[in-house]
């Protein structure tokens, strides 16, 4: 692929992924005129049982057959893949669901039940996208995302409208994931037809589980650290409000965390990139980044005036988490390259000090009695460091070759 065609395709998920991200968020920001912040930190609580299975979902199977031969058996047989994987996190979902029902949380059940069905559609979803990732058909990837993001947000909006509070924001997934499932029978054909074979299974699982863990499971660990941190500190309330923030700069970074997985990362392993012009690329990024920022905060205080005093610190909040995102594009890509590179073992000791990091602040705020913002400022400082650590790891003699 010429680099021309990388940057048009690339340009286009990034773009399909910021529209619907921006969607997604319109439509959440939206919500708080019917919903108050405990909805959505009893939300929170039904996604930390569920993002292990949002993250992990093929089980990083997907990298597996992106070294395979593509022809329509492989594909048939990564149909077959996705439906066993799929299934086997419906019936997690639903076990989880069943705890919290039995420890009197059924309002967490009740949400953990809706996302455990919305795996069902994504079962098809997942075999069509990761097809089209592999022959970098971006104008499909694309095309699904802004209609998924479409019809969720209407479903959240109406649903909330009509009474229902905290279950509103698992319908989105329900109803999107279902109106994505429709829309890929007709992109791609070929999705029901399925074939087995697990010995080719698990070659595809032992080497893209390497992957998926390293991609995953240093920020799954980062997030529940985070999330019980605010909980269990600052209470439901607290956790809704600043997840409402955070969510402002998540449609940025998980714009970038799928141009990583759908681009960036089957390029990197299909073709030679030097490391400098990697790195040199991405800091130019980086410092545009924190130009834009700077000149995004005026005009965000300046919406503070219109929200009630229940959502007020949210401004603040975002303020402050917006300079995760400089940050964040450095890490992205460079660990995009790293893994590409299959340097898993380095970048997991890199995911435990960080996570080792946070988790030492967690205990500094619950122990000096520290305030939300305070806490961010923290979360700033450790996406920094990831960064600057990931950087500096990148730099040393046994990557200089990478470089020439």
């Amino acid at each position: 692929m010429e680099a021309k065609s990388l940057v048009k395709k690339t340009s286009l998920i990034a773009a399909s992924e910021l529209i619907s991200k921006l969607i997604n968020f319109a439509s959440f920001a939206l919500l708080a005129i019917w919903l108050v912040p405990e909805d959505y930190g009893v939300f929170a609580i039904a996604w930390m049982a569920f993002v292990a299975a949002d993250a992990f979902f093929d089980l990083g199977g997907g990298v597996g057959f992106f070294r395979e031969e593509i022809t329509e058996h492989s594909q048939s047989l990564f149909n077959g893949y996705i439906l066993i994987v799929g299934g086997f996190w419906v019936l997690v979902q639903l076990a989880f669901s069943y705890v919290f029902y039995l420890f009197d949380r059924t309002d967490v059940a009740a949400l953990v039940l809706i996302l455990a069905m919305s795996l069902i559609p994504r079962i098809a979803i997942a075999a069509a996208t990761d097809w089209w990732k592999v022959n970098f058909q971006a104008e499909k990837m694309a095309a699904l995302q802004c209609v998924v993001a479409i019809a969720g947000a209407i479903a959240v909006v109406v649903s909330a409208s009509l009474g229902l509070a905290f279950e509103s924001l698992a319908i989105r997934f329900l109803v999107g994931n279902f109106i994505g499932f429709f829309l890929v029978l007709i992109l791609q054909s070929g999705l029901l037809n399925y074939q087995f074979d697990f010995s080719v299974y698990r070659r595809w699982v032992g080497e893209g589980f390497k992957y998926s863990l390293t991609t995953n499971w240093g920020w799954l660990v980062f997030y529940y650290i985070e999330q019980q941190a605010i909980l269990l500190t600052f209470g439901t309330a607290s956790l809704g409000v600043y997840n409402y923030a955070k969510k402002t700069i998540e449609v940025a970074m998980q714009s970038m965390g799928a141009v990583s997985r759908a681009i960036l990362v089957p390029y990197f392993i299909r073709y030679s990139i030097k490391l400098s012009s990697v790195k040199s690329k991405t800091l130019i990024g980086a410092a545009g980044i924190v130009i834009l920022v700077s000149f995004m905060l005026p005009i965000l205080h300046y919406f503070e005036r219109f929200l009630s005093l229940q959502w007020q610190p949210i401004i603040e909040l975002i303020s402050i988490l917006l300079y995760i995102l400089p940050a964040n594009v450095i890490f992205v890509v460079l660990s995009s390259y790293l893994v590409a590179n299959k340097k898993y073992k380095s970048f997991i000791l890199m995911e435990i000090f960080n996570s080792l990091v946070l988790a030492i602040g967690g205990l500094l705020v619950y122990q000096y009695d520290l305030s939300i913002s305070e806490f961010c400022y923290f979360m700033v400082a450790v996406y920094m460091l990831k960064s600057v650590v990931l950087l500096g790891y990148l730099s040393g003699r046994k990557f200089r070759q990478l470089g020439v």
